[in-house]
């Protein structure tokens, strides 16, 4: 198991991630192989990776799955003698090499492997969003002009949820459709006000952004 170093400046991680190694084995390289052939063999390594998501905590309904990596490494072939040489000196310069492409894989993959879950993160950043808002208020309380500065408040409330809080929703798939709701709205909005600034669309006009809509809403939900 694994898990941040006290001192180590990293974000503590109530969840740790467990390597484990799925095996090492020298193995034929073709069980067909001819005459010349016959005789090499390679060298197969394998590890797993879990972690629970951050913040994700099981209910009485829902089991949360862990994220879980696998990494898989094949030496090019060798002789048997070759691999057993100097006490098998090739087999651990090889396991340097599987190791560092094992880091390789995942390293790609470690901020999101590693992180918090979308869910947490969005109810994380509301939180500090609304937590700015009542300091605001509060401090508004002690100004010259408590209702002028109470509004500026609402400001940058809205701010704070359009910059730190929307981003994360709209990464979501759910959030993802929607956006893309609005965005067809807009645009069908923006067509019709070119040709009449002073029309409105009507509501059948924005029946293919429902339709695309629903249809992606569908879909997530399928693949849950």
């Amino acid at each position: 198991m694994l898990a941040e170093s006290e001192g180590s400046g990293a974000p503590k991680r109530k969840n740790t991630m467990t390597i484990t190694p799925l095996g090492r084995h020298l193995l034929y390289n073709e069980l067909m192989a001819d005459k010349g052939h016959e005789d090499e063999y390679v060298l197969r390594l394998a590890a797993r990776f879990n972690k629970r998501p951050e913040g994700a905590t099981d209910s009485f309904f829902r089991k949360v799955q862990d994220t879980v990596r696998e990494c898989h490494y094949v030496s090019k072939p060798l002789t048997l003698s070759a691999w057993k040489a100097n006490d098998y000196d090739a087999v651990a310069a090889e396991q340097k090499v599987a190791t560092q492409s094992c880091v390789n894989f995942l390293s790609s993959e470690m901020p999101g492997f590693l992180g918090i879950d979308t869910s947490t993160k969005i109810k994380s950043a509301k939180l500090n969003c609304q937590t700015e808002m009542n300091l605001c208020v509060a401090e508004a309380d002690t100004t010259a002009d408590p209702k002028a500065a109470k509004i500026e408040c609402k400001v940058e409330y809205k701010q704070c949820v359009s910059e730190d809080v929307q981003p994360l929703v709209d990464s979501t798939p759910l959030g993802a459709c929607k956006a893309t709701y609005a965005g067809c709205k807009k645009t069908i909005l923006d067509n019709a006000r070119a040709i009449n600034p002073g029309v409105k669309p009507e509501k059948s006009e924005y029946s293919s952004c429902i339709n695309e809509f629903k249809a992606c809403v569908k879909t997530v939900k399928d693949a849950r």
